[in-house]
């Protein structure tokens, strides 16, 4: 959507991702007191701003209605394979549950059960809309706990009906995609988004721009 977000958001008075408490340190500097009022007051004007400001947080049973609606939207116009990559909680059960209703029970779904925050998103990243990071669902950092909420996130999507699933982005983290595939019988695919890509493409064979070069 417009926001960068996969789903529907509403104003709340305390938006996710940001727990209450959390203190901000503003430091100034002035030589006399007339530069020391001054400073005070535009760092009261930019507080005041900023506590009026809306914070938004993302409604996710509503968004599970839209997607369920557009996937058996997309089915009817032929689409072979539903893939939502929005990461709202439910969303496999959601779409299948409509898909089925209205006599899709052949529609495979994929799901994009596992992503992670990566610095190879940049090149697509800086062509769109800035995305808000809580689209992400698991941070790149490799320990023994992100892996398992990773495992935890395919076991979810697989319970829920997932025909196939997937975990991005895709050569940075081999170990999920293996251990992934040994432990879920369902087709497995690695996602190489736009940083992986253009690093195969720039370690491929370069053309051949005059004779003799090899």
């Amino acid at each position: 959507m417009s926001h960068g977000h996969c789903g529907i958001v509403k104003a709340a008075p305390q938006a996710l991702g940001a727990p209450k408490g959390t203190k901000k340190t503003m430091a100034i500097s002035a030589r006399g007191p007339a530069e020391k009022k001054k400073a005070i007051e535009e760092m009261a004007e930019s507080i005041a701003r900023a506590a009026i400001q809306p914070e938004y947080e993302i409604v996710n049973d509503a968004s599970l209605e839209l997607l369920a609606r557009t996937s058996v939207s997309l089915a009817r116009s032929g689409v072979d394979i539903i893939g939502a990559s929005d990461m709202m909680d439910g969303r496999v059960g959601a779409i299948r549950a409509a898909l089925d209703q209205v006599g899709f029970e052949n529609t495979p779904i994929l799901s994009y059960a596992a992503k992670f925050s990566s610095g190879f998103y940049g090149p697509f990243g800086r062509r769109q809309i800035p995305r808000p990071s809580s689209e992400i669902a698991v941070p790149t950092r490799w320990t023994r706990r992100t892996f398992a909420r990773a495992m935890r996130e395919i076991e979810l999507d697989v319970e829920e009906g997932a025909d196939m699933i997937m975990v991005k982005p895709g050569h940075a983290l081999p170990g999920c995609d293996c251990r992934g595939r040994e432990r879920f019988d369902l087709p497995l695919a690695a996602y190489q988004v736009s940083g992986e890509y253009a690093m195969i493409e720039a370690a491929g064979p370069q053309p051949v721009d005059r004779p003799g070069n090899a």
